[in-house]
């Protein structure tokens, strides 16, 4: 047998050197359909010669056995099984020959690359696949995504490509699935059997389609072109999980070489982007950090000074004086430095100590052989010190974890005020009221302008409860706020979405606490008789009412969606409530609604997701246009671009404020997934989605092996439950 290689056309190519740095690395996938001839190969090679790559996945090479060979310009591996199918491959040109650290052959239908790349601190693995078609049994294609998966995470290093011809369709991004496929997708049909799996494999294993990530013509788009010549798909992927480290992808489509796919290219930065350092202000520290004993002590002597000191004062200025001695009396004791190795448990202080007294000694051999000895402990205990200190701040942040958020106040009202007659006379807050109102204030909340965290309220509150009730009661009498109850700290929390688009951000007011200690004593007196004037429709932020009979009614019926932003303080939602009430309660629509059980239903409400229900679009438009302007009465808008109608009906035009409302096939009601087809494998298939996406969120914690499984449960339940 001659063992000569074949000599194959010479490509023109650039040789990377330090005098000529690129600043890309192509990475490419293509269905040869086959290489299983030296000739066949002889003509990829020239059809590449005008085409930038540096790394060239393969399916469907079609080779037997598993081989690497070595030729002028390049590096091929094959890996194939069965005669004449299949098979899967690697080219590598010359240059990056001497940062492989080694291929894989796993299957016929999956092989990997392990390469320690130019300017990367951590290697990459690439891994091609050609996956079973969609003819293929479904137990076929099941096991084909377990290996692979088996592959990915037993084998792949920190930064990994997943690529080749998947024969699968994915369709239009679904709820939840922007970490995983972006915006520009190729076909808006329905997602292929094949294409539900590999969006599975994705999501599970926090894989960015970088196909979907980059705008391009949907010319440029399509990977596949039938035999006939008919029709054309998207079937050929690249994915990474480190999807910002790729600066653009194409499809070539002029490549000289026969097969029916088209070549999918990836453009990676030639260096590892690098993450901007964190910005510390030295100066930005929360005033609950020092709620120590020397502060409450301190203060202590300082508010019995409250009578003399305030004897004449009004409103504003005893709160004045309240609020600068306790930021005073903190501010005093920050100087001492708080110790940051409290962490560090008793023994492994006593060790070190030891230690430290070992190394001042005489140096003799027995010192020697003990600081060894002492230093391996220290070593071991410092880890375990280091591992409980994570346990700890995982399950305290498990504790914490609640429904805190706050939306932005507005004053939108109209510029006039109604005189009530003053005929009712207020009973005083009594300081067990203002001790109920501290007690029930939550921990480890961030504090507002003022500083003044809700742990220093009630570490004082002994001295502080008579202070603030007679506050309180000025307030009432007087009619008098201190104006720092008016002022907040807005901070902007990232929701979802573009970035740059500021809806996408959910405003958070911080607000001061003892405001809130205040509110919550009104609210305590005022939200039975709130309560009493709801009707049936509305079920948010009220006792024993659920979500779920709105969510029942609304899974039968068509609707429309009409949303807001609430206020940020205790009492916002009840007033809100109310005030929303009261414009249903002016709003006509007696012969309007739809009837269910005998009764009529014009509308549901949960706090500010309002649903409207309407036998024709004429009536629907009535309902609409009559909420927006009662609503513009009180100083609410209703925001037509944010307005959906759904229907299992003809979809004629509505219109609000000469703004067309859009109709939807599908939408997120409550937090679950609301269509006319009653889709409930969606709605499982979104809750899936959501639930990898929170996973990888916390993949530090999920991942960690010294974690116990119970604790993982616990986080899973308490801090990322995809409901």
């Amino acid at each position: 047998m001659d063992n000569t290689q074949p000599t194959l056309p010479r490509q023109e190519t650039t040789m990377r050197t330090k005098t000529n740095k690129h600043t890309k690395i192509y990475i490419a996938a293509l269905n040869v359909l086959t290489l299983r001839t030296e000739e066949s190969l002889s003509e990829l090679s020239l059809a590449l010669q005008n085409t930038k790559w540096d790394i060239l996945g393969l399916s469907e090479v079609r080779r037997i056995g598993e081989n690497i060979i070595a030729y002028p310009d390049f590096i091929l591996y094959h890996m194939g099984q069965t005669p004449g199918k299949h098979g899967v491959g690697f080219l590598v040109k010359k240059y990056l020959a001497k940062h492989i650290i080694g291929f894989y052959g796993v299957s016929e239908r999956i092989a990997l690359l392990n390469i320690k790349l130019p300017e990367y601190k951590d290697p990459w693995t690439i891994i091609q696949i050609y996956s079973p078609t969609e003819q293929a049994e479904t137990e076929t294609t099941s096991q084909f995504y377990q290996e692979l998966n088996k592959t990915l995470q037993t084998y792949a290093h920190k930064n990994a490509i997943v690529m080749g011809d998947f024969n699968g369709q994915i369709g239009e991004r679904q709820w939840d699935e922007d970490a995983i496929i972006g915006p520009f997708t190729y076909s808006s049909k329905p997602r292929s059997r094949n294409g539900k799996m590999l969006a599975g494999f994705a999501m599970e294993n926090n894989l960015t389609i970088l196909n979907t990530m980059f705008k391009k013509n949907k010319n440029r788009m399509w990977t596949w072109l039938s035999p006939d010549g008919k029709s054309k798909n998207q079937i050929d992927f690249i994915m990474s999980n480190k999807p910002k480290c790729f600066t653009n992808i194409n499809v070539i489509n002029n490549l000289n070489f026969n097969t029916n796919h088209r070549m999918v290219r990836a453009e990676l930065n030639s260096s590892q982007p690098k993450n901007p350092r964190p910005k510390i202000n030295p100066e930005d520290i929360k005033l609950n950090r020092y709620s120590t004993e020397e502060n409450v002590n301190s203060l202590n002597l300082k508010l019995k000074e409250y009578k003399r000191e305030t004897k004449d004062a009004g409103i504003q200025e005893k709160y004045n004086w309240l609020e600068r001695t306790i930021k005073n009396t903190i501010k005093e004791n920050k100087t001492k430095k708080e110790n940051s190795n409290n962490w560090i448990s008793e023994k492994t202080t006593n060790l070190l100590e030891q230690r430290s007294a070992l190394i001042s000694a005489k140096m003799t051999d027995n010192n020697r052989k003990e600081i060894t000895k002492i230093s391996k402990e220290i070593k071991e205990n410092i880890r375990k010190d280091r591992r409980q200190r994570r346990m700890e701040t995982i399950e305290r942040h498990i504790r914490q974890t609640g429904d805190y958020y706050t939306e932005l106040y507005k004053d939108n009202t109209n510029e006039r005020e109604i005189e009530l007659p003053d005929n009712e006379i207020i009973p005083y807050i009594l300081q067990e009221e203002t001790e109920k109102a501290i007690n029930t204030q939550k921990s480890d909340k961030a504090p507002g302008p003022d500083g003044i965290s809700n742990e220093i309220l009630k570490q004082m509150k002994a001295d502080l409860i008579p202070i603030l009730t007679e506050i309180f009661n000025g307030v009432i009498s007087t009619e008098i706020i201190p104006k720092q109850w008016t002022e907040s700290n807005i901070i902007l929390l990232f929701k979802k979405g573009n970035h740059s688009d500021m809806g996408n951000y959910r405003p958070i007011s911080l607000m001061s606490n003892i405001y809130k200690n205040f509110a919550k004593v009104i609210l305590k007196r005022i939200e039975r008789k709130l309560d009493e004037q709801q009707p049936i429709e509305q079920a948010g932020f009220r006792r024993d009412f659920s979500v779920l009979d709105h969510i029942h009614t609304s899974r039968k019926e068509k609707c429309s969606r009409y949303k807001r932003r609430e206020a940020g303080d205790p009492l916002s939602p009840a007033l809100f409530l109310a005030v929303l009430e009261n414009i249903f309660r002016k709003i006509e629509w007696r012969d309007l609604g739809i009837n269910i059980n005998g009764r009529s239903i014009t509308h549901l409400r949960f706090a500010d997701d309002i649903v409207l229900f309407a036998k024709t679009p004429d009536d629907l438009g009535k309902m609409i246009n009559d909420l927006a302007s009662e609503s513009a009465k009180f100083g609410l808008k209703l925001n037509p671009e944010k307005t959906k109608i759904m229907t299992n009906g003809k979809k004629d035009p509505v219109t609000v404020e000469q703004t067309q409302i859009s109709y939807v096939d599908e939408y997120i009601y409550l937090g679950q997934l609301i269509s006319p087809e009653d889709n409930i494998n969606k709605e499982v298939e979104r809750r899936i989605a959501k639930g990898w996406k929170k996973y990888w969120g916390a993949k530090e914690i999920m991942k960690d092996k010294t974690f116990t499984f119970q604790l993982k449960v616990n986080y899973s339940t308490h801090a990322s439950c995809p409901y």
